[in-house]
């Protein structure tokens, strides 16, 4: 099987929502999968004679504002524990409308995760490949010895499921927003990735720059708030917001700041390599203000 096979395989895997938040693993392909999206560039860019990208640093962690996770997520030993964040959440089965119908009322009661649940209902109903790609897909599962046919039903199991939902589906943002809104970290995570779930194209993008700063800076905070909390993913994710530009205003100084931060606070869990090329790219003064500003982040988020 080549790599673009293999590709298409964990692409469109029957596994693919069973591990929706890997996406943060790899917050360097996130960032390419975002530029993809917006079509933006990767640099601060003016809209309407608004800018598009302020800078996070005004709701990066600060000492004081979390001195009230102090006492979560520590060891024996009284060190907080770094963590990688990540929890399967899956779309509920059955027919989208009756999933909603079934849900509704608990997401606007506030449960979180019904809400969330909502939105990952219609996002796989808003989201269906069309039946060329599943023919190509499943090809690629039998000659990578997977069953090609197991695959199509699945997707023609969910096509079936997402019928008469199409009048739902520009709710699917709403209620992403509504789930992260009440403080469901999968939701949060899953926001500041996914900005598909707001914005369709980059005409939606281009339309709005308003909508889409109000979009980056929530990303930003509920990220701020989990790298508080010690989530390796979501530093991951800062430091890939400040290498490309996108999310953030594009700054390499704290981009190697967040990965010596991932270091620190999970020791050997970084690429040597990559943290090397970071690290070329700067001047002498630059990485020690990187390695200055990764120490103050740990004793926030990860120092006894």
């Amino acid at each position: 099987m080549n790599p673009r096979e293999r590709k298409e395989v964990a692409r469109h895997g029957p596994t693919l929502w069973l591990s929706v938040l890997t996406l943060l693993a790899v917050a360097c392909g996130v960032y390419l999968f975002l530029t993809r999206e917006s079509r933006l560039p990767d640099r601060e860019i003016e809209m309407g004679g608004t800018k598009a990208i302020r800078s996070a640093e005004s709701i990066e962690p600060s000492a004081g504002d979390s001195a009230h996770q102090k006492d979560k997520n520590r060891t024996s030993a009284g060190r907080r524990t770094a963590r990688s964040g990540d929890e399967s959440v899956v779309p509920p089965p059955g027919n989208a409308r009756e999933v909603v119908a079934q849900l509704r009322a608990k997401a606007e009661a506030g449960d979180a995760r019904a809400a969330l649940l909502i939105h990952l209902k219609l996002y796989e109903c808003a989201n269906q490949d069309d039946v060329s790609t599943m023919a190509k897909t499943a090809e690629a599962f039998e000659r990578g010895g997977a069953s090609g046919s197991e695959y199509i039903a699945m997707k023609q199991r969910i096509r079936k499921d997402c019928e008469n939902s199409a009048d739902l589906l520009s709710e699917q943002g709403k209620w992403l927003e509504k789930a992260a809104d009440g403080g469901d970290t999968v939701a949060q995570r899953l926001y500041a990735i996914n900005s598909r779930a707001f914005f369709r194209s980059a005409t939606d993008m281009l339309a709005d720059p308003a909508a889409v700063e109000r979009y980056k800076r929530k990303a930003r905070g509920y990220m701020s708030a989990l790298v508080e909390k010690g989530d390796t993913n979501t530093m991951m994710w800062y430091s890939g917001a400040y290498e490309g530009g996108v999310m953030a205003t594009k700054d390499p100084v704290r981009s190697y700041a967040y990965y010596r931060l991932i270091e620190l606070s999970a020791p050997g869990t970084t690429s040597k390599e990559l943290m090397d090329h970071k690290a070329k790219n700067l001047s002498s003064e630059e990485v020690a203000e990187g390695d200055a500003l990764a120490r103050k982040l740990y004793s926030t988020c990860c120092k006894n």
